[in-house]
């Protein structure tokens, strides 16, 4: 707010009458309410006569009333749209951790009870449009916050894969461990959610591909606290996911299964399923952090996936491309 208007758009004296005003919002001098483009606010009573058409998001319990102002904040964020107010997009993506989808930030954001037209409009309010811009080059970190890693070129896996994994690991001994560890994790959209509704419905809206820049992982999971629930997986294009033998790409070490690890191709189907369930693991916890400098828990945590589920890994192709 300034001078003219207290916090929620209140005006200090008399408010001007059918032109911009609070939040650049017209007031109409019949009804006394402000025209905010996709809803009528009421000054007044610091609220919006109309639900959020958008839906509300795990993040920010201030999101679930649909009919706030700022989700409650109107000293430190606008709403010019009566749609996403000013950093909506900012604290979905975060950003330092601007990955490229912004739909599928938005996603997490609001969750699944979302309007998918409304979440689009989004993208062209003040706010959203920085954090677009800055998804364009993406950065962030892996897991533990240890292993700095821009990204550009960032674009969605290919769903196929994850319903192939899904189907793959039913009614297996891995899968089994792995809706364990979901159910535990709190990353699900409820506490009940299925490994296999998990896999085809919910991880490939944050999992993607992307150029690494400054890292030779084959892939990074991320967890913060700027994207509820905390999750994504990138894939770096230049690893072992997609290339038989990339210059500084293995599959990384291992204590007990280092011959097992050797036999296996880059760029096979049995590669992908590894790596994805390796950074799967990482998301639900059940492995420990890789960290930049240690060895010995990445070798931990590839024996782990291997003593879990090498009869899923074995089940998929080893064809290399």
């Amino acid at each position: 707010s300034n001078g003219n208007y207290y916090p929620y758009g209140d005006a200090v004296g008399t408010a001007p009458q059918d032109q911009l005003g609070f939040a650049t919002y017209t007031q109409d001098s019949y009804t006394g309410l402000d025209y905010a483009v996709n809803r009528m606010y009421d000054s007044f009573d610091g609220r919006f006569n109309t639900p959020d058409l958008v839906g509300g998001g795990t993040k920010e319990p201030g999101s679930w009333n649909r009919y706030s102002y700022t989700r409650g904040d109107p000293v430190n964020r606008t709403d010019h749209s009566g749609l996403c107010d000013s950093d909506f997009c900012v604290d979905a993506w975060g950003s330092s951790w601007s990955w490229g989808d912004p739909l599928a930030g938005l996603w997490v954001m609001a969750g699944p009870d979302f309007n998918p037209s409304a979440l689009a409009e989004c993208l062209t309010v003040p706010g959203c449009e920085d954090a677009y811009q800055l998804s364009k080059g993406g950065g962030g970190s892996a897991a533990g916050g240890t292993l700095p890693t821009a990204i550009n070129n960032f674009t969605r896996l290919n769903s196929t894969m994850f319903a192939g994994l899904s189907l793959a690991l039913a009614g297996t001994d891995c899968g089994k461990w792995f809706q364990a560890g979901l159910a535990t994790s709190g990353m699900g959209t409820s506490p009940t959610q299925s490994l296999a509704d998990f896999l085809t419905n919910t991880l490939p809206q944050v999992t993607g591909q992307g150029d690494f820049v400054g890292g030779t992982s084959n892939a990074i999971e991320g967890s913060s606290p700027l994207m509820p629930p905390g999750y994504l997986i990138a894939i770096n294009n230049g690893g072992a996911f997609f290339h038989a033998v990339p210059t500084g790409h293995t599959l990384g070490a291992s204590y007990d299964y280092a011959s097992q690890f050797a036999a296996i191709n880059g760029g096979s189907a049995q590669a992908q399923a590894f790596i994805l369930l390796h950074e799967i693991a990482h998301l639900f916890g059940m492995i420990r952090p890789n960290d930049a400098d240690s060895t010995a828990n990445e070798a931990f945590n590839n024996d782990q996936i291997w003593l879990n589920c090498s009869g899923v890994i074995q089940s998929f192709s080893n064809r290399g491309p």
